[in-house]
């Protein structure tokens, strides 16, 4: 249903003229949708203004009428009108598991929040993106009209929220880009974001290590005391922050980690002392103490649910009218309403223990997703999923004092903007190269190298701009622990059960996919935590890893250049050159990229960080060694 709108006499409309680059983007107009109708007595408002990097369309509606509109979405539509092909389209996922990357399409998808479009050399690029994500979902959608002409459209999600009589509801504004190099695009959405929205105070770069990927959630006080004191006796220990005890730690009631959620208590047999304790033992150490928690998932068999099931999201039986806990897609896992006060009054309570009694200096919280689900009903009617989300991690924030890390897991990306110092961007590490479920909603899979490593580099945009980016924890191991085997062995037979195509891929990693895995975490700039038993490692895993500190501290981004779909090279600012150049493929490559683009001229002089090859050359193309697949290097000009 098309809106009555302001401008309808003069659409469609050019309203960016990028005569360098023969990018031209046409505006046509502002739809919505709602719930039982009244859309005829909305009217839409829309301006426009230039700036130095794109447009920007201020954009809003208003309900005319006499009644209320349960508004469910707004879209203003485009087109992206090209003269010469742009093939390779930007995704971003709304969680880290989703589509994230550069890739050609057809049909229309979906990204969220931001989309970029680029030719292959990269050298021609255009980007459509929202400024504010702390009100409602944002999407921008595309599909192909034919070689050079691409629709978009942008969409506001309202969730059928009301728009009183008289009311004016304004929207995110959007920026519309256009310029030589997409990571330039992108990179400057994110700093516009970041200013809208609240730039959060910057804090050291994190790293350490963290007991997940070795135990899987069976770790005791002992063992994380082991391994803190065996870390605390290398030389590489001034270059580790802090000691991250994941989940497992809480009180558990069947033997199922889940089973828990809810009830943040330390469990009596694994942390008989405590996690204060606990706390106190790697603060000793010389390190700071970190701790995973799922504030916003609460489980089926803790005691909070059958404490306090009026504090979780509800659903309504349309007989009755009864009001009972809503399920999610895991039946029993339920989400903590965020909009009622004594579930914030609890969120408050729990992290003031963690942060003050406890004396734990950084959380990660994870399975965030749960605190921001559309659908069901809240104490507050009114609020959308996002604003739902954000009150819980404000109220979270309210009692973390300036020198607390919060670390995002698991959540909806750009809505966390200006509440998380740190947020995990991948899938699950893993002690295998890839494992691959055939879920629709992990397309790159979970639980290995590959799920991390792809999602993590085409991340590097929000780095640094929106917070520290996780790429997850370094592992290297080229055996499994008994513990991987356990945990992913019964995730494996469940994915069988469902999935009758299913190959299995084995467990431990080549000497070139954890080198891939190092030089990519160490590239990227982001936060670098272990997730190995050092003494259990070889000498020559050591060696790698401990080539991975200290961070380097420069500013890097993806080098606009996609020739090759699984390679990709990473290039940061300043001197000396240094660039990271990656196979993701099941077969070798050569990667040759222009001089200029790597910053070289003449003759030059690149030496790997972690072989010490060198590689002397002249001219206008950089023609690097041979990358067997699965495989990084990082070169630095000497």
């Amino acid at each position: 249903m098309v809106l009555k709108e302001e401008s309808a006499s003069v659409l469609p409309l050019v309203v960016m003229h990028d005569e360098g680059l023969g990018l031209q983007w046409h505006y046509e107009g502002i739809e919505t949708h709602a719930v039982g109708g009244g859309v005829d007595n909305v009217i839409a408002g829309c301006e426009w203004h230039e700036s130095a990097t794109g447009v920007r369309c201020e954009w809003s509606i208003a309900n005319t009428g006499e009644s209320a509109v349960k508004v469910s979405e707004i879209c203003v539509k485009f087109r992206l009108v090209a003269t010469e092909e742009l093939g390779k389209v930007f995704f971003q996922s709304w969680t880290m598991n989703g589509a994230t990357g550069l890739r050609q399409i057809g049909a229309e998808e979906r990204s969220s929040g931001v989309m970029g479009w680029s030719d292959a050399g990269g050298s021609c690029a255009a980007m459509a993106g929202f400024l504010d994500h702390s009100k409602a979902n944002g999407w921008v959608t595309a599909g192909r009209i034919d070689e050079k002409t691409w629709r978009v459209t942008a969409i506001i999600s309202r969730e059928g929220r009301s728009l009183a009589p008289g009311e004016v509801l304004v929207l995110s504004p959007l920026l519309l880009r256009t310029g030589a190099k997409l990571s330039v695009l992108l990179g400057q959405q994110a700093e516009a974001v970041a200013a809208f929205m609240g730039e959060r105070a910057k804090k050291p770069a994190e790293s350490g290590w963290c007991s997940w990927y070795y135990f899987y959630g069976k770790e005791t006080f002992e063992q994380v005391a082991f391994c803190a004191e065996e870390l605390a006796n290398l030389p590489l220990a001034h270059s580790l922050r802090t000691i991250q005890i994941d989940d497992g730690w809480n009180r558990e009631s069947a033997g199922n980690l889940p089973d828990s959620w809810g009830d943040w208590e330390a469990h009596p047999d694994k942390f008989p002392d405590g996690m204060a304790a606990a706390a106190q033992r790697i603060h000793d150490l010389g390190f700071r103490a970190g701790l995973w928690l799922a504030p916003f998932a609460v489980a089926r068999k803790s005691r909070f649910f059958v404490e306090h099931p009026d504090w979780l999201v509800q659903q309504r039986d349309p007989e009755t009218g009864i009001l009972t806990p809503a399920p999610t897609n895991s039946p029993d896992i339920f989400q903590l309403d965020c909009t009622h006060p004594l579930a914030l009054n609890w969120l408050r309570e729990t992290f003031q223990r963690v942060f003050s009694e406890w004396s734990f200096d950084y959380i990660k919280i994870d399975f965030l997703h749960y605190g921001a689900m559309e659908g069901g009903v809240r104490q507050d009617s009114a609020a959308t999923s996002v604003d739902a989300y954000r009150r819980g991690l404000q109220a979270i924030n309210e009692v973390a004092t300036t020198d607390k890390f919060i670390l995002g897991c698991g959540a909806p990306l750009l809505a966390s903007v200006g509440l998380v110092d740190g947020m995990r961007v991948g899938p699950d590490v893993g002690g295998r190269w890839a494992f691959d479920p055939g879920w629709p909603d992990w397309p790159v899979g979970n639980c290995s190298l590959r799920a991390a490593a792809i999602p993590s580099l085409w991340s590097q945009w929000m780095h640094g701009h929106l917070w520290q980016n996780d790429p997850d924890c370094l592992v290297v191991r080229d055996t499994p622990t008994r513990y991987e085997s356990d945990a992913l062995g019964r995730f494996e037979q469940e994915v069988e059960l469902n999935n009758p195509n299913y190959q299995a891929t084995s467990f431990g990693l080549t000497a070139e996919e954890a080198g891939l895995w190092v030089r990519l975490v160490w590239m990227t700039g982001g936060m670098a935590l272990l997730s190995e038993v050092w003494g259990e490692l070889p000498a020559s895993r050591q060696e790698m890893l401990a080539k991975c500190f200290p961070a380097h501290g420069r500013k890097v981004s993806v080098l606009d250049w996609y020739e090759a779909p699984d390679a990709a090279v990473l290039i940061a600012s300043g001197k000396p050159v240094l660039a990271g150049v990656f196979n993701f493929g099941d077969t070798s490559c050569r990667v040759e990229i222009s001089a200029a683009k790597m910053g070289l001229s003449g003759c030059w002089t690149l030496r790997e960080r972690w072989s010490g090859d060198v590689l002397r050359g002249e001219g206008d193309v950089v023609v690097f060694p041979e990358l067997p697949a699965h495989s990084g290097q990082v070169w630095e000009s000497v």
